[in-house]
């Protein structure tokens, strides 16, 4: 289900380690080094797989409030057990076990543990399983979960919005509605879009998508793709046109280089891009050439290295990346004076 690659980071053992947990309900240590199913091990026997277990099943105690426990009573030594699962995901427990987990995995607060691309290889590869008659399945798991979820904008998110929108984009219907650039910003944008995905990312729901025709205060922008904040699409502006497109058209992609330092490449270094190539260098920092599907998500994930990174290029993500901390400077500056 998941490419190779994957296998044994952090992220995917988790993941892979709930999927058992609702599968098995109780569970031994050998089915997380020995799977039946011909999957790969989730923990190495060799490595520290009890410290390892109690890290993770503490962490899905913390973030979803599932509770996976060692079982007692004679017999039962190397055994375990889903426990507990928190009342707030009640609604959310669908036949299929998967859909579950794709629903859990695109809470916010599970975020750090779950990357995008992740995500959305499951949810795609969720929804081949089911089919076009079975695909509302899906969509019925993902919103229940945007419902659990704690929304920064939820005082702003209808859930018509996202109803209609996901109804989009597995339809293929082009979209139209007003949408404003920040909270209090009265210049509004009118898109013409074609939908593509509706996720979430730190506590926000975008919709990823191409906008065909973008008439805003300037006039009318020649068309590109967006992720835009669905918190701030005008409800009563939204509609489905019968128009229909047959394929995502493809993003242009641009070339992120960059070295962490030794304190982050101590710990591996996360993995917030497509990466290509990464190197560890002779003084112990970590270099990393990768591809991003935007140059304003790779500004803001490298911004978030703070003064842990050196940004080396591509020259579009520099250039951008400059302006960003001199602009920052200029404000600390304004701060001071």
């Amino acid at each position: 289900m998941v490419n190779s690659e994957y296998f044994n980071e952090p992220w995917w053992r988790r993941l892979a380690l709930l999927k058992l947990a609702f599968e098995k309900t109780v569970f031994t240590q050998d089915d997380l080094v020995n799977p039946l199913d011909g999957s790969p091990s989730i923990y190495d026997e060799n490595g520290d797989l009890a410290g390892i277990l109690k890290d993770d099943r503490y962490l899905l105690r913390d973030t979803l409030d599932i509770h996976i426990e060692p079982q007692g009573g004679p017999g039962s030594r190397g055994k375990y057990e889903l426990k507990r699962i928190g009342a707030q995901f009640a609604n959310v427990f669908l036949p299929a076990g998967l859909v579950t987990l794709a629903a859990l995995a695109q809470l916010p607060q599970t975020a750090p543990h779950f990357p995008p691309e992740l995500i959305r290889e499951l949810l795609n590869d969720i929804r081949a399983r089911l089919g076009t008659k079975d695909a509302y399945i899906l969509d019925e798991a993902l919103a229940g979960a945007a419902q659990l979820a704690v929304w920064r904008d939820s005082h702003s998110l209808s859930t018509d919005v996202v109803a209609m929108l996901r109804q989009a984009v597995r339809e293929r219907s082009i979209v139209v509605f007003e949408y404003g650039a920040s909270r209090t910003d009265d210049k509004l944008c009118q898109h013409t879009v074609e939908p593509y995905e509706v996720h979430s990312s730190e506590g926000h729901l975008y919709l990823r998508c191409y906008a065909v025709k973008t008439i805003g205060p300037g006039g009318e922008t020649p068309g590109r793709h967006y992720e835009l904040r669905v918190g701030r699409i005008l409800p009563d502006t939204l509609s489905l046109s019968n128009d229909r497109f047959t394929a995502e058209r493809p993003r242009p992609r641009v070339m992120v280089h960059y070295i962490l330092s030794r304190k982050l490449a101590k710990d591996g270094g996360s993995v917030n891009f497509d990466e290509i190539e990464r190197r560890s260098l002779l003084d112990g920092r970590l270099e990393i050439r990768a591809w991003c599907d935007s140059s304003f998500a790779a500004r803001r994930r490298l911004l978030g290295y703070g003064a842990q990174v050196q940004v080396l290029g591509g020259a579009e993500i520099l250039d951008e990346y400059r302006r960003e901390v001199q602009q920052m400077a200029a404000q600390l500056s304004l701060n001071e004076a």
